[in-house]
């Protein structure tokens, strides 16, 4: 699979490179050319931000309905919740900011898996659970802010060179403003994973 890093349209990128393999690397013509894709679980590519969150929501809401579908207690409900359903989004959590429609989706989860209306314990109300006798439903929120601040402090080593050279590039490769968040050329739909571990670290 080819991925390409900078294009204008990609159908039109996709159209070029296609004839140019053909009559340069004919063996190569059949390969796949996609603006994104998984590569050890992260995707990667200019549009990997709008899909890289689509397999792990999925698999956080089936396992949601699974727990919901035992009818136990809330005090059960919790814990299997904490165990077995935020934890299939803790490894992105590590490199990625969780994406807005995974925080809606929370929201009907703690409802699903309670048993109770949409908010009735208010915003934060499930995360602090454990002061009237429960346990405390883990937030999405704490989880991937807490993963990244620990992978930019421990896990992850040598990604400030790689922020120092992606401030350098701004000045001979095309990209958005330099004050801008993605700091990327503009068909890029996510930060860098270095200024992303560069706002954690900071």
């Amino acid at each position: 699979m080819l991925v390409p890093t900078n294009f204008t349209n990609f159908d039109d990128f996709y159209a070029q490179a296609k004839n140019w393999l053909k009559q340069n690397i004919p063996e190569w013509v059949d390969f796949a050319i996609k603006p994104y894709a998984a590569y050890l679980g992260p995707g990667i590519g200019p549009c990997a931000g709008s899909h890289m969150w689509e397999k792990p929501m999925a698999k956080y809401w089936d396992r949601v309905l699974r727990i919901a579908s035992l009818g136990l207690s809330a005090y059960f409900s919790i814990l299997a919740y904490n165990v077995y359903a935020v934890t299939c989004l803790e490894y992105l959590c590590q490199l990625f900011w969780v994406p807005p429609e995974l925080l809606k989706l929370e929201a009907r989860a703690i409802s699903k898996i309670l048993r109770i209306p949409h908010y009735a314990y208010g915003v934060h109300g499930p995360f602090q659970l454990k002061q009237y006798g429960l346990l405390s439903i883990r937030s999405i929120v704490a989880i991937n802010c807490a993963a990244m601040f620990r992978a930019s402090r421990v896990t992850l080593q040598g990604w400030r060179e790689g922020w120092c050279a992606l401030l350098d590039s701004l000045n001979y490769v095309p990209a958005n403003a330099p004050d801008s968040p993605l700091l990327a050329p503009s068909c890029w739909d996510t930060p860098p994973i270095t200024a992303r571990l560069f706002s954690a670290f900071n």
